[in-house]
């Protein structure tokens, strides 16, 4: 009521500048019906030029011809002048009026043809009000002619159905059949924006009923096959997913009809996935990648064009056990493969992150920096690139350098040798600036050349941690392959009946054979690490 409230002061300041003022359409219609007020529009013998004269305190913006759209106390209210000869608003040219009836002789429907005045006194020239309660949508004049001038209006009588309910009159229904050609001529940012609220009506099916009915699908670009595939295997959609359905029959994006969504990227990524996956097979690295939300409405669409059973809980679950549910979550990310070294190619650096990404979702690597690290150090070695680790001394504060420069001057001492008075107290004083300056420079050597060792012990300790996970790692591996080994191995033992002799011991067999490959393959890493040795030595 707020807002309609707000309305009131417009009509009374422009009442106030000599003007009538009254709301109309939505606003009257909506108080008749006790229905919640989300637009006003206000009609006025107030031109635009003179309209914006008026509120030249507030934001102004010019829609269209004899439309503008007042920003009012951060409300926006649409203000038309009155027409004559003329309903549309897409004309070349319009012709304005001083009389009200006059306007309301060029409105296109009754139930849209209510003057209200801001005591909410209601001027009713072509009987709307009892449209209304006949929950009706009949022509004001002749179809030709209406449609003719408002090609919107095709539309408009389709949205009144899908919004409050209402039905045709016969003249409506067989004038916008006869005229829906016109449609071919309606601008597109007022096509999309009718479109938007049919969709989104309460009524919607009703609607859908109609558009089918008249054939208007078939003049409404890139919808045709949206709108009769709908209508044969009906399922209430939202705009956006009405538009992926159209995108995904038509096999291409119409961009024209991006501005009815929200999030026009998220609807790319959505259609990309409905077409790369039709079945809605998603596994970690689609869910990761797209997101939930994505996956879940790819899968919405798959269900609704019978390309896809339902996977709305395996997509939730999949997500849930996600190890990384983003970028952010990964312990060791492309910033520190740089630290390893600076120089690295960024190609290089992507394609390992992508590495580590999927082998973190599929359980190959854990999320742990310095498992990851390992990893990493070795897929740089099978490259042949070298690690040069860039470290940071977090120790050392620039805001302490300040301090010991004032303890240096401080030092110095330069008033012995600005205020000396004799030749010997100048050189003392000189002296004793040079034997400061020595002492500052010993000291800023041995300070530089303990932080030199501090950092080799450090990156001696860091190697040595390395080396150590490096062989944990590998001995890991070498078990697991193992285990895998004589799994096989006792599998096919079974298969010729050797371990079926009761006087067998399968548990003793297991570690025998276990022993054997590890004896085996640690004989070998022996052999081969002493070479190494014997190669440094030589």
């Amino acid at each position: 009521m707020e807002y309609l409230n707000k309305g009131k002061e417009i009509l009374k300041i422009l009442i106030n500048n000599g003007y009538e003022a009254y709301f109309i359409g939505a606003a009257s219609r909506n108080v008749i019906m006790n229905l919640p007020i989300n637009e006003v529009e206000i009609n006025t013998s107030a031109t635009p030029s003179a309209i914006k004269g008026i509120f030249e305190f507030t934001k102004v913006e010019e829609l269209d011809l004899g439309t503008v759209k007042v920003t009012y106390y951060s409300e926006d209210y649409y203000i038309s002048t009155f027409r004559m000869g003329a309903k549309g608003k897409t004309n070349d040219s319009i012709h304005y009026s001083k009389n009200l009836l006059e306007d309301l002789a060029n409105r296109d429907y009754t139930i849209n043809a209510i003057a209200m005045s801001h005591s909410m006194k209601m001027t009713d020239a072509y009987r709307g009000y009892d449209d209304i309660r006949r929950k009706k949508v009949r022509i004001i004049g002749k179809a030709k002619q209406v449609f003719t001038d408002s090609p919107v209006s095709l539309l408009r009588g389709i949205r009144f159905v899908s919004e409050l309910n209402f039905k045709f009159t016969s003249k409506t229904y067989h004038g916008i059949k006869a005229n829906r050609k016109l449609l071919t001529s309606l601008n597109h940012k007022f096509l999309i924006l009718e479109l938007g609220k049919i969709l989104n009506g309460k009524y919607y099916r009703k609607a859908l009923d109609l558009i089918i009915s008249l054939k208007l699908y078939k003049i409404i670009p890139s919808l045709e096959k949206a709108f009769k595939y709908q209508y044969n295997h009906y399922r209430k959609l939202t705009v956006e997913e009405f538009l992926l359905v159209a995108f995904v029959l038509n096999q291409q994006i119409d961009e024209s009809y991006l501005p009815m969504v929200s999030e026009p990227d998220k609807l790319r990524k959505i259609y990309d996935l409905v077409i790369k996956n039709p079945k809605s097979k998603f596994g970690p690295m689609d869910i990761y990648s797209y997101g939930k939300d994505i996956c879940l409405t790819a899968n919405r669409i798959n269900v609704v064009l019978r390309k896809s059973r339902r996977h709305y809980k395996e997509i939730n679950k999949i997500y849930e056990a996600l190890p990384i549910k983003s970028f952010e979550d990964l312990a060791f990310t492309d910033a520190d493969i740089y630290q390893l070294n600076i120089h690295l190619d960024p190609q290089i650096v992507d394609a390992i992150t992508n590495q580590i990404i999927y082998k973190v979702l599929y359980s190959e690597l854990a999320n742990d920096y310095d498992v990851i690290k390992v990893y990493v150090i070795n897929s740089l070695r099978e490259k042949n690139i070298d690690i040069v680790e860039n470290k940071v001394d977090y120790n050392y504060k620039e805001e302490d350098a300040p301090d010991e420069i004032d303890e240096l001057s401080k030092r110095l001492a330069y008033s012995q040798v600005i205020d000396a008075t004799t030749e010997k107290e100048i050189e003392s004083g000189l002296k004793n600036q040079g034997d400061v300056i020595v002492d500052y420079t010993q000291h800023r050597i041995d300070m530089l050349e303990r932080r030199l060792n501090e950092q080799e012990r450090l990156f001696k300790e860091k190697n040595a941690q390395y080396a150590l996970l490096e062989r944990t790692t590998r001995q890991q591996k070498i078990k697991e392959d193992v285990d895998g080994l004589v799994e096989k191995n006792l599998e096919m033992l079974k298969e010729i009946d050797y371990i079926s002799d009761p006087n067998r011991d399968k548990d003793g067999l297991s570690q025998r054979l276990h022993k054997v490959y590890m004896d085996y393959i640690n004989g070998i890493e022996d052999k081969y690490t002493n070479k190494e040795v014997e190669n440094e030595e030589d």
